[in-house]
């Protein structure tokens, strides 16, 4: 009896140091409770011996107390077809398990669908998390990225005053500080006038016409002096329109500078105006009178 005693303790005894450590096949240092290495793709293979189809499954389940939480299945759905499904919805069974995601053999995957008719079929809703805006439309660039957008339209239009007079300094470059928001007779239809930065933001490629007129104040001018007044494009850096002119010293000045031009933009690009004047007068200014001094633009096509 002694010695049968001794023998089951002997058995008994690796069975529970197994269960207590843990199991590496192919590694010394195994860093789960188990794992799997080889040194291929093949590191673990589930096989179902059962060849008759359809809906033949070999699956991974995983619970946690009593409960099944998920799945992974790979199944026949004919002879030569198979799926790969991916399973969720807390249960204690396994056959309650629902079928969120499907991807086919022929690549289609399903959303909520079993049996996927697209590269990617959804059954619900769909939501892309990149600058989400009401009324947007979904489109794509010329490398297939798709992204909302506001749809453009032809009356994409905007009037941008100036909320005083600006106060030049000489021999500097002023950005003049135009605002769609400045009252009177300003407008922004569209929506496409930054107020904060100043500028014009193109809404879709096209062909935009622009007004611009400038009223200039010098009361005590050194000399002859120069001014430029420029409208640019700050997203290429590039220069849309230039007025340049050398006014005589000597009298107070009063001039008003104004352009007229269209140009063809791209998406996001901004349009801004400057103004450049070196008279060495101190209180030389831009006046914000709205009949002489404005900002204008529209879309053409």
């Amino acid at each position: 009896m002694r010695k049968k005693i001794l023998v089951l303790l002997l058995l008994n005894t690796p069975i529970y140091m197994v269960i207590a450590q843990k199991v590496g096949v192919n590694t010394t240092n195994p860093r789960t409770q188990l794992e799997v290495n080889a040194p291929d793709s093949a590191a673990l293979l589930l096989a179902n011996q059962q060849i008759s189809a359809p809906n033949v499954k070999t699956a991974m389940y995983f619970t946690s107390g009593n409960r099944y939480l998920g799945g992974i299945s790979a199944s026949n759905t004919t002879s030569i077809d198979a799926k790969l499904s991916f399973y969720t919805f807390s249960t204690p069974a396994a056959s309650s398990l629902k079928e969120r995601m499907t991807i086919t053999d022929g690549g289609n995957v399903g959303i909520n669908t079993t049996e996927p008719n697209a590269t990617l079929d959804v059954d619900g809703t769909v939501r892309f998390r990149n600058a989400p805006s009401a009324n947007a439309v979904l489109t794509s660039d010329s490398t297939g990225m798709a992204s909302w957008r506001k749809p453009a339209t032809l009356n994409t239009a905007f009037n941008a005053l100036l909320g005083g007079d600006v106060n030049l300094f000489n021999t500097a470059t002023v950005l003049l500080p135009f605002r769609s928001n400045a009252g009177g007779l300003a407008y922004d239809d569209g929506g496409n006038f930054n107020n904060s930065t100043n500028g014009f933001v193109v809404p879709e490629d096209g062909v935009y016409h622009f007004d611009l007129s400038v009223r200039l104040f010098v009361s005590n001018p050194a000399g002859t002096f120069n001014v430029n007044l420029s409208c640019k494009n700050f997203t290429t850096s590039g220069t849309l329109q230039t007025i340049e002119r050398t006014l005589q010293g000597g009298n107070s000045v009063v001039e008003t500078l104004t352009a007229s031009f269209t140009a063809k933009l791209l998406r996001n690009h901004v349009i801004k105006v400057e103004f450049f004047q070196n008279s060495g007068d101190p209180f030389a200014k831009v006046s914000s009178c709205v009949d002489c001094t404005r900002f204008m633009g529209y879309r053409l096509y």
